[in-house]
């Protein structure tokens, strides 16, 4: 039995995709040519702005899970929006931790992560806790004046060993400005791709400035700041694989895919060499400037990003694989940027996770 709650007024925790979805969308009309806005220049611009929602969220969310842990159960459920209020009392809250304790005792914080404000009009925090063998994940969310709409803890995924190779080639992010990590790289707290083998170091960005990663409301791919965003060449190579005519669908935090909708959407896959092959994801539909074939520069302009496939919002999706097919990869690679920047501070080789800001150093 896997002890555990979930309490909330709606499910979704995350705005970005997921390739191992497999659901319905409706489709985006047509978007104009005109030239997005280019994103932030500099970590200055976006760094401060998530700290200050990085810090209120993840102390309430502490705090709730000490008060949990120290069987303060009234205090956890003030923290609770009127409408999760509704749905679990105090004694409620009881009954379901005193199950989880009655299994083994709760231990240490493993691993955490803050996700920033994203189309569910607030932020959110995933910790795990030691628990026996097993690890024991919570996972809150904030609505917009910071009461708890979402609260779940619960036996978190354990998996295997990660066995994945290094890439052996030198890769610059595939964009222009700074791009913030939604998702990656390698663990299932800090990125959803995780427990699917091949893509366990992919990644997830998207353009964030002014809070989150639209204006307005959201439901326009034309809202998002990454859409229509120059997509480049990680690294040199030949192309080895395009799909395009993939049409784009409708930002939805619950987006499923169509019918015979690749998961990838347009994408562009390019063999690196050494057996190693890069794929970006979720293009907008007839922006793919190469052909299988073309022999591309790091740094070449591939496409537009757009919100194709598997996807609920304007991202771009990037890992690297053994195998030019998606459906017939088997391994998936470590996949570090080199010489670049993260979160303002220039790194030689590293992986970068999730939440932290990406940029090429512009020479």
């Amino acid at each position: 039995m896997l002890a555990g709650m979930k309490l909330s007024t709606r499910r979704t925790t995350l705005s970005l995709c997921s390739l191992l979805s497999v659901v319905a969308c409706g489709k985006e009309s047509a978007p104009a040519d005109d030239e997005p806005t280019p994103p932030p220049a500099s970590f200055v611009e976006v760094g401060p702005a998530l700290a200050a929602q990085r810090t209120p969220t993840v102390a309430a969310a502490q705090a709730a899970i000490t008060e949990l842990r120290s069987g303060d159960f009234d205090a956890v459920r003030s923290r609770f929006s009127a409408a999760l209020a509704a749905q679990i009392s105090a004694t409620d809250l009881e009954a379901a931790w005193l199950a989880v304790e009655a299994e083994a005792p709760v231990g240490d914080l493993l691993a955490d992560r803050f996700i920033a404000a994203a189309r569910f009009n607030g932020n959110a925090y995933v910790a795990e806790h030691a628990w026996a063998a097993a690890r024991l994940q919570f996972r809150i969310e904030l609505d917009g004046v910071g009461d708890f709409s979402f609260f779940e803890f619960s036996a978190a995924e354990v998996l295997p060993v990660d066995t994945s190779p290094t890439t052996r080639h030198q890769l610059r992010p595939p964009f222009e400005g700074v791009w913030l990590v939604g998702e990656g790289p390698a663990t299932e707290v800090l990125n959803h791709h995780s427990v699917e083998p091949t893509q366990r170091h992919a990644s997830d960005i998207v353009v964030w400035r002014n809070g989150r990663t639209f204006v307005g409301a959201g439901t326009a791919n034309t809202d998002y700041h990454a859409w229509r965003q120059r997509v480049l060449s990680p690294a040199a190579g030949t192309v080895a694989f395009v799909l395009d005519g993939e049409p784009d669908i409708l930002p939805d935090p619950e987006a499923e895919l169509g019918p015979g909708a690749h998961p990838a959407g347009n994408h562009v896959v390019i063999a690196l060499g050494d057996g190693e092959f890069a794929l970006l994801a979720h293009m907008q539909e007839g922006s793919i400037q190469v052909q299988p074939g073309d022999a591309v520069a790091t740094g070449d302009v591939l496409g537009r990003v757009g919100n194709s496939g598997s996807t609920t919002e304007p991202h771009i999706h990037f890992h690297i694989q053994d195998t030019a097919d998606f459906y017939q990869s088997t391994l998936g690679y470590r996949a570090p940027f080199s010489n670049f920047l993260l979160d303002g501070r220039l790194e030689q080789r590293r992986e970068p996770g999730s939440p932290q800001f990406v940029q090429q150093p512009v020479r």
